[in-house]
């Protein structure tokens, strides 16, 4: 035990939240057994969205008390599908930090569908991030499409706010996963999980990061064709993609009796762990802005302004 709880303890404390928030939206008695679509799957290489992923395929079947009917990623929708197979009911846009201008392709698929469905769109929990005004004021057109948006953080909830949504506040939906046990055993003090894509601070600090993984291109063609020859269905094929990902980032961040990360889902996933560690922010604000409003009081991060001021004695000290 690290803080006030244990992390089991605050671990199931937050699964339970993202349980009663969607109570609140979509009654549980109202939706067992109506068809659902699950979109946006991470159809890359980062261990975070897919510990989104798995977490929110056990929370929203633990809900409606069926698999989604409909999933697909960015670019292989069909809306011809989904309106054959969820006539009436709920789409469920994965959550994350894709909602702004940071990440385009994900926020033109956001449009796309809030154009088509309205109401019907639930965006599960995001942080929100824009550097354009403009892209602000035209991103007010989801809000007055109607759909439901939930979000991670106190400043995202003020965007959204601003937006003209109704937000709702919900913990990340990868704690629906549950407290984790360790995979293997740890080689090092310190495990330094840093980011290298456009969230980057550029803090000085060598580490590891959730790439190395096989190229997407050939990922993608292995599961068309098992999709193809009914090896698979789609839904299994996905899922089997992100449980190997996110057993592979517990794993990495096993191998360290503490870690040191900037990216939130390092520090997610290390108190899914219970694995003392130190944090720095990514770009945006959001390993802050969700820390501030969820976990930092518990007292399992450490917080630093940069990782390369960590030294070796304080590694060595909050790994014991």
């Amino acid at each position: 035990m690290l803080g006030q709880i244990s992390s089991s303890e605050l671990v199931n404390g937050l699964k339970a939240k993202c349980h009663a928030a969607l109570q609140e939206v979509m009654p549980k008695a109202d939706v067992q057994g109506v068809p659902y679509a699950l979109v946006d799957y991470p159809f890359y290489a980062n261990i975070g969205d897919s510990a989104i992923w798995v977490g929110t395929r056990k929370w929203l079947e633990e809900h409606h008390g069926a698999p989604p009917a409909y999933v697909c990623t960015t670019f292989d929708l069909s809306t011809s599908k989904l309106d054959s197979l969820v006539r009436d009911g709920p789409i469920y846009i994965k959550g994350g930090g894709n909602f702004g201008d940071l990440y385009p392709a994900h926020h033109r698929f956001r449009f796309e569908l809030v154009r088509r469905y309205g109401s019907r769109v639930v965006h599960l929990p995001q942080s929100l991030h824009f550097d354009s005004d403009q892209a602000f004021e035209d991103t007010k057109e989801l809000a007055h499409c109607g759909g439901t948006l939930m979000v991670r953080d106190h400043p995202s909830f003020a965007l959204a706010e601003g937006l003209g949504f109704e937000p709702l506040l919900v913990p990340d939906a990868a704690f629906y996963l549950g407290p984790q046990q360790r995979i293997g055993v740890p080689d090092r003090d310190l495990l330094v999980l840093k980011r290298t894509d456009r969230e980057d601070t550029g803090d000085a600090i060598s580490g590891v990061d959730w790439g190395g993984e096989f190229p997407m291109t050939w990922a993608y063609a292995a599961v068309k064709s098992a999709v193809r020859e009914k090896r698979l269905s789609k839904l299994a094929a996905f899922d089997e993609l992100t449980a190997m990902r996110v057993s592979r980032g517990f794993a990495m961040l096993s191998r360290g009796r503490a870690v040191a990360t900037d990216r939130l889902h390092g520090h997610i996933m290390s108190v899914l762990l219970g694995i003392p560690h130190f944090v720095s922010d990514n770009s945006t604000g959001k390993l802050t802005a969700f820390g501030e409003a969820w976990t930092f009081e518990a007292g399992f991060a450490h917080r630093r302004t940069a990782l390369s001021t960590i030294t070796r004695a304080e590694a060595q000290a909050i790994a014991q």
